[in-house]
């Protein structure tokens, strides 16, 4: 076992799955333009990369803007890749202060998450296979993963520029609100990082380009107003 380390991290976000991606969930865009943007954030440490001793891939702590890494055997597995794109998804989120809730912030990580997985094995995706019945909350959640990258086609070019709907979106939430380890999170909770608000929002950034680029980026975007639909859990 060793290290997942800053360079494993650039790899991924660079490579060909990563950069092959491009959908929506609500405001937050998931493509190879904010994985590159992410990367150049890491790369001149803007975000930095702390490698850890865990056996969980990776973990974004937006408070201190870092990717902690855990330990696993190299070559990296497409699961250790899919989940440090995961956090690296969290981080889209921080960059670009988005305002959006935390249940749907990672509805969108897990989204690429499971679209790394659909990429990588492409005539064979499905995370959970066999009936889908007396399932555990994870699991089902993992089933309705893999539906929507179907019907949107997320692993291949004709869901290009994909918009994931408010009704398949809440369903998502409400799925993945019923999982142990996220029933904690309210239905309108916001991680502190979301939004110009929020305490914590974006990454402190030491390079001029990224902060131009950033400046750039805000004066662009159009603001999202989410579906009164949405706000029914």
């Amino acid at each position: 076992m060793s290290n997942i380390t800053k360079a494993d991290v650039l790899t991924i976000l660079n490579g060909r799955i990563a950069q092959s991606m491009n959908f929506s969930v609500e405001n937050i865009t998931v493509n190879g333009n904010e994985y590159s943007n992410v990367s150049e954030y890491i790369d001149g440490d803007d975000i930095r990369v702390v490698p850890g001793t865990g056996s969980d891939a990776a973990f974004y702590d937006g408070h201190k803007n870092i990717i902690i890494t855990g330990a696993s055997r190299k070559p990296l597995s497409d699961g250790d890749q899919a989940q440090i794109l995961h956090e690296c998804t969290h981080a889209i989120v921080d960059i670009n202060k988005l305002d959006v809730e935390k249940l749907t912030e990672e509805v969108a990580s897990y989204l690429a998450q499971a679209t790394f997985t659909a990429i990588y094995y492409p005539t064979k995706f499905k995370l959970y296979s066999g009936p889908r019945v007396r399932a555990r909350p994870f699991t089902n959640f993992t089933f309705a993963l893999d539906d929507v990258v179907e019907k949107y086609n997320l692993h291949n070019t004709r869901g290009r520029g994909a918009r994931i709907s408010a009704s398949d979106i809440w369903n998502l939430r409400t799925l993945l609100h019923q999982v142990p380890d996220y029933g904690h999170i309210g239905v309108h909770d916001k991680a502190p990082w979301a939004g110009f608000g929020a305490p914590d929002a974006g990454v402190p950034i030491k390079n001029p380009m990224h902060a131009l680029r950033a400046a750039t980026k805000r004066a662009h975007r159009k603001e999202y107003k989410p579906s009164p639909r949405l706000m029914i859990f």
